[in-house]
């Protein structure tokens, strides 16, 4: 039984185009999620086309952009057999869109670039040169990345320090390892289907929800210090806005990242790490917040509403998650206590 608060919806929607017919297995998948981006479109298919590695496919994930992005995409296609379009029917967000891209790919790895995003020539020979040397044995390769604005100036860089890491009996700490990006990574593909572990649909920081629990199974992971990530922080990104949507989906990440560490015998071995990794998911909503361009009334009030539902979630999850629907109603209806057992 799923003791979530909201349960989530992971994809299985069917594809519109399919891959078949390719003979070949490439060496690497990149998937390309998209939705609306038309602008920046153009110049992060040409990077990952242009890369120093060319073995690759480029699998690009329509997810009902209102814009000429599709467009943009078949154009391309037509002088790059590499690139294949895929067009939802249905919107299912970006941790939807790299479900399919994932479910379609054929390679052994994948890598993920977001279609507002950019990346160096070097880029996925670095993060699959490890694959070579450890004769395919790895099966995570984490890289560095930059922050980038508009005009393509550097904003901050995460540069890790070289590292191979062996997780014997869960002895890494899923929830600090790395950022829990997903673009500045190379994956083993099978970790995700093997275990039936897939990104949320419709929910932000699909990221989050996800690296923490895909890292439980990887048993060889290398970090290497190479940035050729160029991440674009626009003033309407996901990071740099805030809205009740914003709030929720906080509580529902972390609400899946508990039944899943619950499901896995987990919890009493990562609860110091989980704790820490909301406090500072919180943590960085609310400098967010603190820095958005709002109406000091309307900034207190949301920043209110955001430790609300930390201390809600902190003080109560174990209890909260316990109770059965009717349970929830009945305490929900109380004055302001959790009914005892």
């Amino acid at each position: 039984m799923s003791h979530a608060i909201m349960p989530l919806q992971e994809s299985h929607f069917p594809l519109s185009q399919s891959l078949n017919g390719l003979d070949k297995c490439p060496l690497i998948s990149v998937i390309v999620p998209i939705f609306k981006t038309q602008q920046y479109l153009e110049k992060c298919l040409n990077s990952i086309t242009s890369q120093t590695l060319s073995d690759i496919e480029v699998i690009c994930v329509d997810d009902c952009s209102p814009d000429d992005s599709a467009k943009i995409i078949e154009h391309l296609a037509l002088t790059d057999h590499r690139i294949h379009l895929i067009r939802h029917k249905v919107n299912l967000g970006s941790g939807g869109a790299r479900n399919t891209g994932i479910r379609a790919a054929r390679a052994n790895y994948i890598a993920s670039v977001d279609s507002d995003d950019y990346i160096d020539p070097q880029f996925l020979e670095c993060l699959y040169a490890p694959v070579l040397e450890t004769n395919s044995t790895v099966d995570l390769v984490i890289a560095g990345f930059r922050r980038v604005d508009p005009s393509g100036s550097i904003i901050s860089k995460f540069e890790p320090k070289s590292l191979d890491i062996t997780n014997n009996n869960h002895s890494i700490d899923i929830f600090h390892l790395s950022n829990p990006g997903f673009c500045n990574k190379l994956w083993r593909r099978s970790l995700f289907a093997d275990n039936n572990l897939w990104l949320p649909n419709h929910v932000y920081y699909e990221d989050l929800a996800t690296t923490p629990r895909i890292l439980t199974f990887c048993r060889c992971i290398r970090i290497i210090p190479d940035i050729h990530y160029n991440y674009l922080i626009r003033s309407d990104s996901t990071t740099h806005t805030i809205s009740d949507k914003h709030l929720l989906d906080y509580i529902r990440v972390f609400s899946l990242l508990r039944d899943f560490l619950i499901s896995q015998n987990l919890i009493d071995r990562y609860s110091q790490e989980f704790d820490a990794a909301v406090n500072s998911a919180f943590k960085f909503h609310a400098n967010n917040s603190n820095n958005a361009n709002i109406q000091e009334t309307e900034k207190k009030l949301y920043l209110q509403q955001l430790l609300f539902l930390k201390l809600g979630f902190v003080d109560h999850a174990d209890r909260v998650t316990q109770l059965s629907i009717q349970e929830l109603v009945e305490n929900i209806s109380l004055p302001n206590k959790i009914k005892q057992s």
